[in-house]
């Protein structure tokens, strides 16, 4: 599966698109299981959680790579 946004990519770290699993603190599965599924639903980012998004992308970026899904960088 090719990821080609920052939507398909959160939706990814929250569980709602593929069998990938990925470790997240939790600290921030509330925050990202939140925003992801308002962005399943159809709803737009606010700039602020585009930013907190995009920010915890970055930081699970290892896991992403370590699972095939390598052009995150290019996204983001």
């Amino acid at each position: 599966m090719k990821l080609e946004t920052v939507e398909d990519y959160l939706e990814v770290l929250a569980g709602l698109q593929g069998n990938d699993k990925i470790k997240i603190d939790s600290a921030d599965c509330t925050i990202m299981y939140s925003i992801a599924r308002q962005v399943f639903r159809g709803k737009s980012f606010t700039d602020r959680q585009l930013d907190v998004v995009c920010l915890k992308l970055n930081y699970y970026s290892d896991q992403f790579t370590d699972l095939g899904y390598t052009n995150l960088q290019n996204i983001l």
